[in-house]
């Protein structure tokens, strides 16, 4: 079993978006972080530790970030996987992993609520 560090969620992000789809997306994933947090349920989203960095550091490359969210993947206990995560393939990537690790995994159906229960036991 892993140690209880963190939820990771995961989602697409897509910086290549619009501007307000990729904020719509800042969105969900910060109210997942909401549900976690109430909870007392500690997170990481990269979507809000990097938000529109896209606009920020427009030189940072895709392999960058997508490395950097893999190495907080390889610490987190679980995954919480937002509506879309299908279409993204860097969620892909990191569900993969997630597996490969045994990490607990929830997919957009699941509720805070849920996690919180297994993150008690």
């Amino acid at each position: 079993m892993r140690p209880k560090t963190y939820v990771y969620i995961a989602g697409p992000y897509g910086d290549r978006d619009p501007f307000c789809t990729i904020e719509a997306r800042i969105n969900e994933s910060r109210r997942a972080a909401r549900e976690l947090a109430i909870r007392g349920i500690p997170f990481y989203s990269p979507h809000l530790n990097c938000a529109h960095f896209e606009v920020i550091a427009p030189e940072a490359t895709e392999d960058f970030w997508k490395a950097m969210g893999m190495g907080f993947v390889e610490n987190a206990w679980g995954m919480w996987m937002l509506e879309g995560w299908t279409a993204s393939r860097g969620s892909m990537a990191e569900r993969d992993r997630a597996e490969e690790l045994g990490l607990e995994l929830w997919g957009p159906l699941h509720t805070a609520k849920e996690i919180a229960m297994e993150w008690a036991r």
